[in-house]
């Protein structure tokens, strides 16, 4: 071999991928630079797969646990089970999953998943001691001034007007008792 044939070739190898190259010894190769030889690493071509690497929903083994897309993906979504199929599900009851269970939604939030009328969307009917669109707030403040009506044991006495309750400032002579005193 001449001496340009040499360096030629030296070129040529250094040119190489590192993984390409040829080795004598059966040293483990890190030929993505992640960090983790390929003894360990279960894609060695990809420096985003690795032991230290996050789980991801996309259909790969990310972590190299031998387990593809598990529940605890950093990206897996919030599901819900919907007893009553009206479209949302019982918070109590969220999962994550990558891919949506049967019998699930993608929405929470129903305060009764034993029936349909009540649910997050439904309208709200006052005074009648349930919270149809699972708002939390009192049944007994159809003005939501944050006073009870006064006909349901509260001190609105106009649960009609959020401008009256006991800390509204009194307009003298409207006509109207806007603190109900």
């Amino acid at each position: 071999m001449t001496i340009r044939t040499f360096l030629i070739a030296l070129v040529l190898a250094a040119c190489q991928p590192f993984s390409a190259r040829s080795t004598d010894s059966d040293e483990p190769l890190d030929a993505d630079g992640d960090g983790f030889t390929d003894d360990v690493d279960c894609d060695d071509a990809d420096p985003e797969v690795s032991p230290d690497s996050d789980e991801l929903c996309d259909g790969l083994d990310n972590d190299c646990d031998g387990e593809v897309d598990e529940d605890d993906a950093v990206d897996a979504e919030s599901w819900y089970s919907d007893g009553d199929g009206d479209g949302y599900g019982d918070d109590s009851t969220l999962q994550q999953a990558c891919d949506q269970p049967s019998d699930t939604v993608a929405d929470g939030g129903d305060c009764d998943d034993d029936d349909a009328a009540i649910n997050p969307l439904a309208v709200e009917v006052y005074y009648d001691a349930v919270d149809q669109d699972c708002d939390g707030l009192s049944d007994y403040d159809a003005d939501q001034d944050g006073y009870d009506s006064d006909s349901y044991g509260g001190d609105d006495c106009d649960d009609d007007d959020a401008a009256v309750n006991p800390l509204a400032v009194e307009v003298y002579y409207d006509a109207v008792d806007q603190d109900c005193d």
